[in-house]
C-alpha cells in the first residue's frame, strides 16, 4: 500500500489499525520508499533474539529474593506466585517464571 502512494491515513482504515500502529511500524522497520513485511518480519525475529531476558533480574532485591527462593528448593513459578502475593503493588518486582529459567540458563 506505500508503494501505491497511499498515506498512513489510508492504510490505517484499510488494514483497520490506528494511524499511530502504521507510523510505529514504519519508523520501526524502514526500507527505503516501501515496506517489506517479510523484512519487518526478520527485524522482528532478530530483536525477540537479542533482547535481554534477564533484566529484571540485575535488580539487588529481586536477585536476592530469587536467590534465596531456589535455596529453599522452591520452582521458579513458586518464586514468581511469591513474589506477586509478597508485592502486590510493585509490579517492578513481578518477574516471570521463564525469566527465572533463563536467568538460571545464563548464570555461569
Amino acid at each position: 500500500m506505500k508503494a501505491q502512494s497511499k498515506n498512513q491515513a489510508e492504510i490505517a482504515r484499510c488494514l483497520g489499525r490506528d494511524r499511530s500502529t502504521i507510523s510505529r511500524e514504519l519508523r520501526r522497520n524502514p526500507t527505503g520508499d516501501s515496506y517489506s513485511a517479510v523484512a519487518a518480519q526478520r527485524q522482528a525475529e532478530t530483536r525477540r533474539r537479542e533482547r535481554p531476558l534477564t533484566a529484571k533480574m540485575e535488580c539487588p532485591d529481586i536477585n536476592e529474593y530469587v536467590r534465596q527462593g531456589l535455596t529453599h528448593y522452591w520452582s521458579p513459578e513458586q518464586i514468581t506466585g511469591r513474589l506477586r502475593r509478597d508485592f502486590p503493588d510493585d509490579p517492578q518486582r513481578h518477574v516471570s517464571h521463564q525469566t527465572i529459567y533463563a536467568w538460571i540458563d545464563a548464570d555461569p
